[in-house]
């Protein structure tokens, strides 16, 4: 999904400041609406970058990207 310039390709793991959410860009699905995140200059990105970074910052995990993964 790749409508508008991303800034962090090289991250797989990505979060939304406003709802707290993090992404796994690599199942990334429509629902996750990265693009709309980005437009409105809300993504955290984590170091290192994984899943247990972004729990520790808070995050939870997108229903619809790790949904397979939790």
């Amino acid at each position: 999904m790749a409508g508008v310039k991303r800034p962090f390709e090289e991250h797989r793991i990505v979060g939304d400041k406003r709802s707290m959410l993090y992404h796994d860009l690599a199942a990334e699905t429509e629902g996750c609406r990265i693009d709309e995140i980005v437009a409105a200059e809300a993504i955290a990105l984590f170091g290192p970058d994984h899943a247990s970074e972004a729990r520790n910052r808070g995050y939870s995990p997108c229903p619809h990207c790790n949904s397979k993964l939790e």
